[in-house]
């Protein structure tokens, strides 16, 4: 209906709905990011290790260089791939920790900005990710047109500096004919470390904006309408109805059993009709006489009437009964501030009750 404003989306997403999105896959994430901070983080190893990767690099391609020279006249075709496939296998180990930072550092940035929260439902197959309509929706949606920005952003700023650091880096790769194969090398090392260097760099200051984009728009197509965050509420909490009716009932229950507590009570001191309070008190254990049970008009009468009933002593104190009506909670021990009135209403209630045989 127009002007409805409880079907407007301006509400914003409660924990429940961010949370249920979560589980379906449905977060901020920038691929930019992600891959910005992992080649920044593998660029750092392999600078780290710079100095051992051109020694073994020199070294291994001294000992394939050597294998191919004067020695290979009458080998055989095994002998020529043995050298390769050793060399392979001894670059890649010398690569080994480099990978495995790269691998790392894209696990541990990736359990980061989903919070190290697994989505599983995200792996899903979905009938609908395969609708022709959906797909045209994808690709003309807000969300899409910016990812285009991004990319030709990402093309121009990688390609800015690349052509620049390969400009400054041009005189020292040209001098190659008066370089030993070790300065050749570090040359060409070093040129791609600062590569490297630069393209993560990009890359992260990239991807942080194009996180904070995908982070704001996430949350406003996670918006509700009031509508929504009443029904959500309702479903949290349950029906109104329900919920008066479980309080009613644990109200009832309670009752029941602090009538129960009557028959076991020592005296129950009354108003003597708007107020009933029962007290019990073991001498054998000590301690403060306790409230078992508490009423006002209609369910004071019917605390003194269980009381005659089972030889409970009824006395009247009016002060009394009020004071431990508005201030003891049932189950509680009475104040120390009542302790000398309650303890005249025990010696009286045991003088009188003596000759019965009765214990409290």
């Amino acid at each position: 209906m127009a002007g409805d404003n409880t079907q407007e989306k301006t509400q914003e997403p409660t924990q429940r709905k961010l949370d249920r999105s979560r589980e379906e896959g449905q977060i901020a994430y920038s691929a930019d990011l992600t891959g910005g901070v992992a080649l920044l983080c593998t660029t750092l190893m392999f600078a780290l290790l710079s100095d051992h990767f051109i020694k073994s690099l020199c070294r291994e391609l001294v000992f394939l260089l050597g294998g191919f020279g004067p020695t290979l006249a009458g080998k055989s075709e095994y002998h020529w791939q043995f050298l390769l496939s050793q060399s392979t296998w001894n670059v890649s180990l010398i690569c080994l920790p480099i990978m495995c930072v790269a691998f790392i550092s894209t696990l541990l940035i990736g359990a980061i900005v989903t919070g190290f929260r697994p989505t599983p439902k995200a792996l899903k197959f979905d009938v609908e990710k395969l609708s022709p309509v959906k797909g045209f929706s994808r690709i003309f949606s807000s969300r899409s047109v910016v990812k285009g920005i991004v990319a030709i952003l990402k093309l121009v700023i990688i390609s800015a500096i690349t052509v620049s650091i390969i400009a400054q880096q041009w005189e020292p790769l040209g001098m190659g004919t008066a370089m030993t194969i070790e300065q050749s090398i570090e040359s060409l090392v070093m040129m791609v470390i600062l590569l490297m260097l630069g393209v993560s760099a990009g890359l992260v200051i990239l991807g942080v904006a194009d996180f904070g984009y995908q982070k704001w728009k996430h949350l406003q197509d996670m918006k509700m309408s009031l509508q929504e965050v009443i029904d959500e509420r309702k479903d949290e909490e349950g029906d109104p109805m329900l919920r008066a009716r479980r309080k009613r009932l644990h109200r009832e229950m309670s009752q029941r059993q602090m009538l129960q507590d009557v028959a076991s009570s020592t005296v129950v001191v009354t108003n003597p009709t708007h107020f009933a309070v029962a007290l019990r008190y073991d001498r054998d254990k000590g301690g403060a006489p306790t409230v078992v049970a508490k009423g006002k008009d209609h369910l004071a009468f019917k605390i003194i009437e269980i009381a005659k009933a089972n030889r409970v002593a009824v006395v009247q104190r009016k002060p009394l009964a009020r004071a431990m009506y508005h201030n003891v909670p049932v189950g509680q021990e009475i104040p120390l501030e009542l302790y000398q009135t309650v303890a005249e209403v025990l010696t009286y209630i045991y003088s009188i009750d003596r000759q019965a045989g009765r214990r409290y």
